[in-house]
């Protein structure tokens, strides 16, 4: 029961890393090839669309983990309540963010699906591609949201990352 529990708790970076690594395998294949004067078509193609899904999913990934990019030198540097507060605002401006990402994929793949269009050499249809971002960004307000509210319910806690705790005197700190 824990291993699955385990999967489904890190289902994005197992997809994710599946994605990566048959792009890996695609890209050094057509390397390969190519060095021996021949090549697949749709390589390039494929390895793209494998690329846009890892990244969409590693968004959600990084949410989870609190893993985006930041600037922490203010933040590190003022009363923990101040701090507690700056990183609330910005965990809420994230999840706003994340919900217009999301509405903004869902309504580009339903264009897609009317469309009709494929992809150029896979001829599949693309709205397979645009529906990374509705799934990634969709996965990653619902992290954000759960981060926000667990933020909420214990201010010292940042989402289950416990290399980050808030010392006695009130600051943040790495441990």
């Amino acid at each position: 029961m824990e291993f699955i529990k385990k999967i489904f708790n890190d289902i994005e970076i197992l997809i994710a890393s599946v994605f990566f690594a048959i792009m890996l395998i695609v890209i050094l294949l057509q390397i390969f090839l190519r060095a021996a004067g021949t090549g697949i078509s749709w390589a390039e193609e494929l390895a793209r669309y494998l690329m846009i899904w890892g990244c969409c999913l590693g968004v959600s990934a990084a949410t989870k983990r609190r893993a985006q990019v930041s600037i922490d030198a203010i933040v590190d540097h003022v009363p923990f309540k101040i701090s507690y507060l700056i990183r609330l605002a910005i965990d809420i401006i994230e999840f706003v963010l994340f919900v217009f990402a999301f509405i903004f994929g869902c309504m580009f793949t339903l264009k897609a699906i009317e469309s009709g269009q494929t992809m150029p050499s896979l001829r599949a249809p693309i709205w397979l591609v645009y529906l990374a971002f509705p799934v990634g960004f969709g996965s990653s307000a619902i992290r954000q949201l759960v981060c926000t509210v667990q933020a909420l319910k214990d201010p010292k806690s940042r989402c289950g990352i416990t290399d980050e705790t808030a010392n006695t005197e009130g600051k943040v700190v790495q441990n």
